[in-house]
C-alpha cells in the first residue's frame, strides 16, 4: 500500500479528520442546496469527489460518493466507490448533473487527471461542477 492511501486508511473520519456527520451543520451545505435550485432537474444525479464520511449523501436522492480508501465504505448507505489516484473514474462520459468536492483538491496528488475526470463525467448541457 502506498503512503498516500496508508495515511487515509488511518484517519478517524467520524471524530477528527472529517468531524461531524450532519450536513446542515456544515457551511458547504448552503452552497449545495443553492446549486440544486439552478439545475435543470428535480432529481439531479450527483457525484461527490473525496466523499470522506458521507456527510452530504442525504442532501441528494441520487448520490454517489468516491474516495481513495475502502475504510470509508462503512459510512455510506448510498452508492460508494473506491478510486485510484491518477486513474479514470469508473463512470460514463456525461453521467452526472452535478459533480462536487469540498476541501479535497489539496489532497489529490494528480490534480490534473482528477479535474479532467470531473469534467468528463459531468453533463455538458446543463451540467455543473462545484
Amino acid at each position: 500500500m502506498n503512503k498516500y492511501i496508508e495515511f487515509y486508511e488511518k484517519q478517524d473520519r467520524e471524530n477528527v479528520y472529517s468531524a461531524g456527520m450532519n450536513p446542515k451543520e456544515h457551511k458547504f451545505n448552503n452552497v449545495l442546496t443553492s446549486v440544486t435550485k439552478i439545475l435543470n432537474t428535480n432529481n439531479p444525479k450527483v457525484l461527490e469527489i473525496g466523499a470522506g464520511n458521507g456527510r452530504f449523501q442525504d442532501v441528494f436522492k441520487d448520490y454517489t460518493g468516491i474516495d481513495v480508501t475502502e475504510n470509508s465504505r462503512k459510512y455510506f448507505h448510498k452508492k460508494y466507490a473506491v478510486i485510484e489516484d491518477g486513474k479514470p473514474y469508473l463512470f460514463k462520459d456525461e453521467e452526472f448533473d452535478l459533480v462536487f468536492t469540498n476541501a479535497v483538491f489539496e489532497h489529490i496528488p494528480d490534480i490534473n487527471t482528477a479535474l479532467k475526470e470531473m469534467i468528463r463525467v459531468t453533463k455538458k448541457k446543463g451540467g455543473n461542477c462545484v
